[in-house]
């Protein structure tokens, strides 16, 4: 059929009569009169201000991560005849020199980079593993010269979250945790931490004064997850760190909550929880976003501070849940692409998201960069280079939920996110089924809510998929 003089094929659509043009272009009733367009005009009318962010304000980080990443932390400097891309070390023991090297190795604290020393065997550390760690404490902003590694890597991200639960709470302790978080996390939280008796509050992760209230004197973590899975709210880092500091100021050090930070929608691209004062950890599910390309599982937890690291490292050797050289190799290759691809993530995310709310089929989109978010403001604080590559939206109940995502044809019904592709999914039946009903309603996960990770295609297309979806 005939395409639209700026290639849009859904307005080619309307043009034939194949789609409504009030979809195409529509004023929105109780939307605050703003003009909804398709996703080509969308791309065009979008503030330069944005534009300008995506292509200025990530260029360091672009830069770093190209660098010349050797399995040696003192080696980052090319070295002619050396290969450019990161070695795999598969090797699970090394060669001693002595006795006495060996007996220095075992004595030595558990730590994300190693010294002269080198290595004793692959659970304690692995080349590879660590230059992915140095690679991710990059991203995080940390200063390697000044620093060092702050990052250990683990074989998945609930690898990694179940570990720092394990490190810093124990029977008689207590966590305060916002409601929405992950399927698999809140597994952990009501389940597996309980019957270790580990006390767990459940709080709305964007109420402070919920946090603040649910306090006790055994408190040794706040849990948070932002933007949260799949509600996309946000939690306020900055007045949770001060709430941490706050509470802390009254007790021992070790005593004072520390604030743990599932930051995988985000990725360091949009926030560093590391950089906020009184947040300590920033965990991820390299899954997603890092590796990016569906291929490998892989998790990473950073902080500062050698008591922290301690704490995870130490914990991390003896359940052996440390990632693999191979898989350390494909989340390193990840990074290599990971701002341009997080730069396009994050367009087209934005196109989609104003190309749903503009739908009269959709009842509410969740997307931190639509002024109809509750935490656009916090999200304009808190993220940067844009708000992300994530969007939810509701339908007018479950069985409508599940047809949408039946019916797309270019975005791939699967679940995880974060990959070149467009994935479609419906929380309620698949990622967060393990919830009961009641519980997913007040974490705001009603039935009728779609989660969609949008890829790097192009949104035209993906506008043009959704919408033939939506018209049931």
């Amino acid at each position: 059929g005939p395409r639209a003089l700026h290639g849009c094929w859904v307005c080619a659509g309307a043009a034939v009569g194949r789609w409504p043009s009030s979809i195409m272009w529509r004023r929105s009733v109780g939307r605050a009169g703003s003009r909804q367009r398709c996703g080509a005009q969308l791309r065009a009318s979008l503030p330069v201000a944005r534009s300008m962010a995506s292509k200025g304000g990530d260029a360091d980080l672009a830069t770093l991560l190209q660098q010349h990443w050797r399995v040696q932390p003192s080696s980052d400097v090319p070295t002619p005849g050396w290969g450019l891309a990161l070695p795999i070390i598969t090797s699970s023991t090394f060669m001693l020199a002595d006795a006495a090297h060996g007996a220095r190795l075992h004595a030595k604290e558990r730590s994300p980079e190693t010294d002269e020393d080198g290595y004793v065997y692959g659970r304690w550390g692995n080349p590879t593993t660590h230059a992915l760690g140095r690679i991710i404490s990059t991203a995080e902003g940390v200063d390697l010269e000044k620093e060092g590694s702050c990052t250990y890597v683990f074989s998945s991200g609930m690898a990694a979250i179940s570990t720092t639960f394990l490190a810093f709470l124990k029977g008689g302790t207590h966590v305060i945790a916002q409601r929405c978080v992950y399927g698999g996390t809140h597994e952990v939280l009501s389940g597996v931490l309980p019957g270790m008796g580990v006390e767990v509050t459940f709080v709305d992760g964007s109420d402070m004064a919920a946090w603040k209230a649910a306090v006790r004197p055994n408190t040794r973590m706040f849990y948070a997850e932002t933007p949260a899975n799949p509600s996309m709210r946000l939690t306020d880092l900055e007045a949770l760190g001060a709430l941490s500091l706050e509470v802390g100021s009254s007790r021992p050090a070790a005593e004072r909550p520390v604030v743990a930070v599932d930051g995988t929608f985000g990725t360091p691209y949009h926030q560093r929880p590391l950089s906020i004062p009184g947040v300590d950890m920033s965990i991820h599910s390299c899954t997603k976003y890092m590796g990016g390309h569906s291929d490998v599982l892989a998790g990473s937890v950073s902080a500062r501070g050698d008591r922290l690291l301690r704490r995870i490292g130490h914990l991390q050797k003896l359940l052996g849940n440390s990632l693999g050289p191979w898989e350390s190799y494909l989340v390193a290759r990840g990074m290599k692409s990971f701002v341009p691809r997080m730069r396009t993530h994050n367009e087209n995310a934005q196109i989609v998201a104003e190309f749903l709310e503009a739908h009269p089929t959709v009842q509410l989109v969740h997307y931190p960069g639509l002024p109809s978010h509750p935490d656009h403001e916090l999200a304009k604080r808190q993220m940067k280079n844009g708000f992300g590559g994530m969007v939810s939206f509701e339908m007018q109940n479950y069985e409508a939920a599940a047809k949408v995502c039946e019916r797309v044809k270019r975005i791939h019904l699967a679940v995880s996110l974060g990959a070149t592709e467009s994935l479609i999914q419906h929380p309620a039946s698949m990622t967060h089924a393990m919830i009961p009903e009641e519980e997913r309603r007040a974490a705001g996960i009603p039935g009728s809510l779609i989660r969609l990770s949008v890829g790097i295609e192009n949104a035209d297309d993906l506008v043009a998929d959704l919408d033939q979806a939506l018209n049931l």
